[in-house]
Order: structure tokens, then C-alpha cells, then sequence
């Protein structure tokens, strides 16, 4: 049965990560760069570990402690090589710019919505349905944020050029909130939020076959895939 209290959890997710965490992801991509804005984003680990202690209740162990510092470690090391490439060597990790802001709202918003996807999993709710709520509520936001902020109508700019990639972001997107979601119902905040933090690992692996032409791969970017999947493997095992 679906009750007011197991629907304002993904409401507040829509809101948070799903709207918000978005739309600042974006502005800060397009501000600061992706290559700092990809670990600024991995703020959102400590963020969520914390709600999820004090709110939900549960435990973090040494172990994951540890595991969580070795996944954000190389993290780092990924994400500060790419920001050092060969057509911008000049860039650094780090930014003394107001700009920082924007990158570590969208973090905060994503740990936020760690907690309330996880919160709205313990009602019972079936996925499908917290997903379905949380993009309609995120695509209302949207559509106002547009409207009234650019004042532009909602869905001008989408030409036949883009639409491709569009809609195959939205599917890729899709999918991978459905084993967010499915992950979440089955085990801790402290357990499936560290191990979300290795799309850059991801990233490298396509890039080395479809982007070789652009991306180099050096030592440090290996090592820093490593030490995010050694991270990963650990939470794992001490589960």
C-alpha cells in the first residue's frame, strides 16, 4: 500500500539529486570544468555515511572507513590527471574560485539523496515506482527551472543533431537508477554508496578503446583505477 510516508522520501530525492544535484553538476561542468568537478562530486560519500549514521541508524566499521578513504584516494588520482592533460596542463585540483561552491552543492545534494532513496527503500515501496516519482518531481523542477530562470520553453534546443545522444542518456541514466534503487532495498547506504563512486574506472576503459585518439592513459590514471577498484572489492567483501 502506498502511504504518504513512503512517498516524501523519493519526492525529497527528486528534488535533491535528481533535480538539484543535476542542474549544479551541470553549471559546474560547464564553470569549473568535469575534470574538477569529478572529485569535488565524491564529497558526497562522507555526506551520505554521516545522514545515514546518525539518521538511519546504521554502522560504520573501521573496515569501511578505510575502504571508503581508498576509493576517494584514487578518486583523486584519476580525476587530477585527467585535469592535468596534455591540452590543459596548467589546470589543478583544486580552485580558490566561488565557483567551488556550485560543485560541492551538487555533492551535498547527492549524499542527501543517498539517504532518502534509502529511507524510501525501507517503506517497502517497489522500485520502479520511487523512480518513477522521483524523475517526475525532477522533471517538474526542470521545466520551471527553464521557464523561469532562461526563459526559454521547456524543451527548445533539443534538434534532430542531439536528440540521439539525449535520449541515449536518459536510457543509460534509467538503467542505472533501477540498480541504484535495487541495491539500496537490499543492502546498507554505507555499502552501495561507495561502490557507485567507480564510474571513473568506466570511464577509462571506454576511453582506452574509443577515445584513444583523445585520452591518454598514464601511470597515475592505472594506479587511480586501481586503488577505486581494490576500494570497491573490499566493501564488498566486508559487507
Amino acid at each position: 500500500m502506498i502511504t504518504a510516508k513512503s512517498i516524501y522520501p523519493f519526492v525529497g530525492a527528486g528534488c535533491t539529486g535528481f533535480f538539484l544535484g543535476f542542474v549544479l553538476l551541470f553549471v559546474s561542468v560547464e564553470r569549473i570544468g568535469a575534470s574538477r568537478t569529478l572529485p569535488l562530486l565524491r564529497v558526497q560519500v562522507p555526506v551520505a555515511l554521516i545522514l545515514s549514521i546518525f539518521f538511519l541508524e546504521e554502522s560504520l566499521s573501521p573496515y569501511h572507513l578505510f575502504e571508503v578513504l581508498v576509493i576517494l584516494l584514487g578518486a583523486g588520482l584519476v580525476s587530477r590527471e585527467v585535469s592535468n592533460r596534455e591540452n590543459n596542463p596548467k589546470s589543478g585540483f583544486f580552485l580558490i574560485s566561488p565557483d567551488l561552491l556550485i560543485p560541492f552543492g551538487a555533492a551535498f545534494s547527492w549524499g542527501v539523496t543517498w539517504y532518502f532513496l534509502r529511507m524510501g527503500m525501507k517503506t517497502g515501496t517497489p522500485i520502479v515506482l520511487g523512480i518513477a516519482i522521483s524523475s517526475i518531481v525532477a522533471l517538474i523542477g526542470f521545466t520551471i527551472f527553464r521557464m523561469i530562470y532562461e526563459s526559454k520553453p521547456p524543451y527548445s534546443g533539443l534538434n534532430t543533431k542531439n536528440r540521439f545522444w539525449y535520449i541515449a542518456i536518459s536510457f543509460v541514466f534509467a538503467v542505472s537508477f533501477v540498480f541504484e534503487f535495487l541495491a539500496l532495498s537490499i543492502s546498507r547506504v554505507v555499502v552501495v554508496s561507495p561502490i557507485w563512486q567507480v564510474s571513473p574506472l568506466f570511464v577509462l576503459f571506454l576511453s582506452y578503446f574509443f577515445l584513444s585518439k583523445l585520452e591518454k592513459i598514464t601511470s597515475k590514471l592505472t594506479i587511480g583505477a586501481l586503488l577505486i577498484v581494490s576500494g570497491a572489492v573490499m566493501v564488498i567483501i566486508f559487507m
